[in-house]
C-alpha cells in the first residue's frame, strides 16, 4: 500500500500547528497542513512532513506535534500514522491517456501498474480514476469495489495530446473530496504537458498540489517524462 499521511482528529475551531520535535537529525523542509471543517466543531487536520530532500518524515508520534488557537492549546482526540495500517484510505488513480502512450506500449504498462496497487490495497480503501489527454475525464468516482476499479483500468485507452497540468489539477480536485482523510494521488505519464491544450499551466498546477498538501506519488513510462516538474509534485 502506498505510504500515507499523518493525520490529527481535533477539536476548536482555528487549528495551526505551533510545534514540531521529535524528527531526530533530520533538518525538515517543509510542514504541509490541510484541515477539513465538514465535521465542525470537530476539525480534521492532514499533516505531511517532508525532510530538507522532500522525503517524507516518519517515525513521528502525537507528542511531536503541538496544536493550538489563538495561542490556546487545543485538545486531540485521536491520532492515525502511516503505520495505521487498519485506517481506510483513498486513492486517486491518474493516467495519461494521451497518444504517445501507445509507444512502448506505455499504456499497458500504466494499466497493469494500477491493477497492482489496487490489489494492494485493503478492502475498505477506496479509488478513484482520472484520465487525461486533450481533455479530462472522471472514469470511476470513488469506491470499494476493487474489481469495478480494475475493469475500469482495464478499459483505459490512449489518443491524443498531453493536459498534464490540466490533469494534475483535477486530481487534487477530485482527492480533495475523497471520503476519508488518508489520501494519495498516483500519477502515471510518459511526457509532459504538450499541444497547448492545458488551461492550468505549470505553476498553478504544482500550487494546487502543493497547498492541497495530499501526497503525490509520480510514476515516469519512457525517456521523455519532465522529470523536474515530476520531482516538484
Amino acid at each position: 500500500m502506498v505510504r500515507w499521511l499523518l493525520a490529527l482528529i481535533l477539536t476548536g475551531a482555528l487549528i495551526s500547528i505551533t510545534g514540531l520535535r521529535g524528527a531526530g537529525a533530520q533538518q525538515l523542509d517543509q510542514v504541509r497542513v490541510s484541515v477539513d471543517t465538514q465535521s465542525y466543531p470537530r476539525l480534521q487536520t492532514t499533516v505531511t512532513v517532508l525532510d530538507s530532500s522532500g522525503r517524507p518524515v516518519t517515525g513521528l508520534d502525537q507528542q511531536a506535534f503541538k496544536v493550538s488557537a489563538d495561542d490556546k492549546p487545543l485538545g486531540v482526540t485521536g491520532f492515525t500514522t502511516g503505520q495505521d495500517k487498519n485506517a481506510p484510505g483513498a486513492v486517486t488513480l491518474t493516467f495519461d491517456t494521451s497518444g504517445s502512450m501507445n509507444e512502448g506500449n506505455a499504456i499497458g504498462q500504466a494499466r497493469e501498474a494500477g491493477k497492482a496497487l489496487v490489489a494492494q490495497l485493503g478492502p475498505t480503501d477506496q479509488v478513484a480514476i482520472v484520465t487525461f489527454s486533450n481533455g479530462i475525464r472522471l472514469v470511476r468516482d470513488f469506491t470499494s469495489d476493487h474489481a469495478a476499479i480494475i475493469s475500469a483500468i482495464d478499459g483505459i485507452s490512449a489518443a491524443g495530446n498531453t493536459a498534464l497540468y490540466d490533469g494534475v489539477d483535477a486530481a487534487v480536485g477530485t482527492a480533495n473530496r475523497a471520503p476519508y482523510q488518508r489520501r494519495a494521488i498516483v500519477l502515471l505519464t510518459d511526457g509532459k504537458d504538450e499541444g497547448s491544450v492545458s488551461h492550468m499551466d505549470r505553476a498553478g498546477s504544482l500550487a494546487a498540489a502543493g497547498t492541497a498538501g495530499i501526497p503525490v506519488f509520480a510514476i515516469g513510462l519512457g525517456p521523455t517524462i519532465d522529470q523536474g516538474y515530476l520531482q516538484d509534485l
